[in-house]
């Protein structure tokens, strides 16, 4: 089975993103995910990056974009650890509950203007 390799952009100004940009990296044991700032990256076109600051964006190899949950079940298809989950991310999916739970958190979310040049880069 060949997989195709995903980028994925989160809003580097949001700490729940970055933690979670920080998690994706250390249970990426394929090496199949590169994590990038959405904020700072070269992205396909404005109308990628407008909705990528409100949902998690990712795009693959092939040119496929996806976001919000669409780009988690993209995720967890990568990720050996998570396999398990996918069936039920699978009925999340097609039934639009995921959907609607993931736009429910990515409006909680919180954003911090800052513009700091160290710990930004990691992500």
């Amino acid at each position: 089975m060949r997989f195709s390799k995903l980028k994925v952009f989160v809003d580097g100004w949001c700490p729940m993103c970055r933690k979670f940009g920080r998690v994706l990296v250390k249970l990426d044991i394929l090496n199949l995910i590169s994590l990038q700032d959405i904020r700072t990256s070269e992205v396909p076109s404005q109308d990628f990056k407008d909705k990528g600051l409100k949902a998690i964006a990712s795009s693959k190899s092939n040119g496929k974009i996806y976001f919000g949950f669409d780009s988690i079940f993209q995720i967890s298809l990568l990720i050996p650890f998570l396999w398990i989950f996918i069936p039920f991310l699978f009925v999340l999916k097609i039934t639009k509950i995921g959907a609607f739970l993931y736009s429910e958190l990515a409006m909680k979310r919180t954003i911090i203007p800052l513009h700091c040049d160290k710990d930004c880069d990691a992500i």
